[in-house]
């Protein structure tokens, strides 16, 4: 949707790849934000804002809606990455790009070190990329130095020592997420020796499942916004 006033233009969009052929600032809502526009500007109001200032006995005669503020964003990605870039359909572009998906999907997450214990740098150097693809010498491209990949987890970095204590890791995802957690199953089950196991999030939510304090759950969504997932996070945050 396309509204403006005053020379400005503001264009509302379920998802930051429609619009980015018409502006790279992006102010992202939340649950329970509302928009008002007038006069060439715009107002954000929350409803989870005012419930909480309502709880900390703030905000009274307020009403149910409270203005708030957030951040406005600069989109990183181009045109030419939403296009199809000469393919004849977006199914054939993804697949002739999964060797570079991956890579950037490991960059920063498999490190190479020599022997020595020393690292050998990030997945950003022809050099290493070749290393990589060659699974079976794993020895540098120039060199006799075999390099040996490490398993950087980044993020769940400080929540490893619950990670590692946990009973069972548990993997909730919908639809192709579910098919990725499938194919990762094994690999994580390998590095952490933990047992893995898959829930769809509809079927977790249905069944109202158990989970127990010494388990760790992922929620894994392609588009961070699926329902059935999110709300499947809230059940188990209960």
């Amino acid at each position: 949707a396309e509204a403006g006033a005053k020379g400005r233009r503001f264009y509302f969009a379920s998802d930051a790849s429609a619009i980015v052929e018409h502006t790279k600032r992006v102010v992202v809502m939340e649950d329970n934000d509302m928009v008002h526009l007038k006069d060439g500007a715009y107002t954000i109001y929350s409803l989870g804002d005012a419930n909480k200032a309502q709880g900390n006995g703030e905000g009274e005669g307020k009403g149910l809606m409270t203005e708030t503020s957030r951040v406005l964003q600069t989109l990183e990605i181009g045109v030419e990455q939403i296009m199809k870039g000469g393919y004849d359909h977006f199914m054939q572009k993804e697949i002739h790009e999964q060797p570079e998906a991956l890579i950037e999907t490991m960059r920063g997450r498999i490190l190479m070190e020599d022997p020595s214990g020393e690292p050998g740098g990030e997945l950003q150097s022809p050099k290493l990329r070749k290393t990589l693809s060659n699974s079976t010498s794993r020895q540098s491209v120039d060199s006799d130095v075999v390099l040996r990949p490490l398993i950087k987890m980044g993020g769940l970095e400080e929540f490893l020592e619950n990670i590692v204590a946990s009973r069972r890791l548990i993997f909730v995802a919908c639809g192709t997420s579910f098919h990725a957690c499938l194919a990762a199953r094994q690999v994580v089950e390998e590095l952490t020796g933990l047992p893995v196991t898959l829930e769809l999030a509809s079927d977790l939510l249905d069944r109202k499942a158990p989970l127990f304090r010494d388990d760790t759950c992922f929620f894994v969504s392609q588009s961070g916004e699926t329902a059935d997932t999110l709300n499947a996070l809230l059940y188990a945050k209960d």
